[in-house]
């Protein structure tokens, strides 16, 4: 049995589309059980709910919102951030349901997406941010950095987003932009940029030791009784 006296960690996997944000986010929940840890893995969109099934359908390009003629209104981008946020908060309810059961938690996705994706779309940054901050915040947030033209080459292309490489060039830079920078004024944690190159393991490896920088007890208040 294994008596843990040191809190759980949520740690947040951002980045573009396709770089392995998931994979590594499994990845991390197991190292985590593998030391007695109770730990889960969510991702969000929560593809399961209803918005999360419209958040795919727009993707898919299938749900519009429509002006008086029938066109996509201006508004279309606006309503599709507001269904991501939404999705956002129904995931928040169940980390903190989660965290206060002494679980752990590795998100695929988190708030930064909202602005990242957001801003992108020509969603004011400022409103984003106002819409976020109820959200449970991460201990770490972990960008894994990777070439969407890497990705472009090793990877099948499905949703509109993911077929725009222009699009996920321009998500990367923004991703960088506020990990280095735009952090310092948005919500307060750790950050750390990971390079997701290489083998999946080397990133596990990577993932896991920007965890331990952060939460070293972790391993060091794991008591075997």
């Amino acid at each position: 049995m294994t008596s843990m006296s040191s809190p759980p960690v949520f740690v947040v996997l951002e980045g573009v589309d396709r770089c392995g944000k998931s994979r590594q986010a499994e990845r991390l929940v197991s190292r985590l059980v593998s030391l007695g840890r109770p730990a889960r893995e969510v991702s969000t969109p929560d593809y399961a709910s209803p918005v999360g099934e419209l958040i795919a359908q727009h993707l898919a390009g299938d749900v519009y919102l429509a002006d008086a003629s029938g066109s996509t209104s201006s508004y279309d981008p606006l309503a599709f951030e507001c269904m991501q946020i939404v999705d956002k908060y129904a995931t928040s309810a169940q980390i903190r349901q989660m965290l206060d059961a002494g679980m752990s938690v590795a998100s695929a996705r988190w708030w930064q997406s909202a602005l990242v994706y957001g801003q992108d779309d020509g969603i004011d940054a400022d409103l984003i941010r106002d819409a976020v901050r109820g959200l449970v915040q991460p201990d770490l947030s972990v960008l894994l950095d990777v070439d969407p033209a890497t990705i472009a080459k090793r990877c099948d292309r499905h949703d509109r987003y993911e077929r725009d490489l222009a699009k996920q060039e321009r998500l990367a830079a923004r991703y960088r932009k506020l990990w280095r920078g735009e952090k310092c004024v948005v919500l307060s944690h750790d950050w750390s940029i990971v390079s997701g190159d290489g083998t999946e393991d080397e990133v596990a490896d990577r993932v896991w030791q920007a965890v331990l920088a952060r939460r070293p007890d972790i391993v060091d208040q794991a008591v075997k009784i």
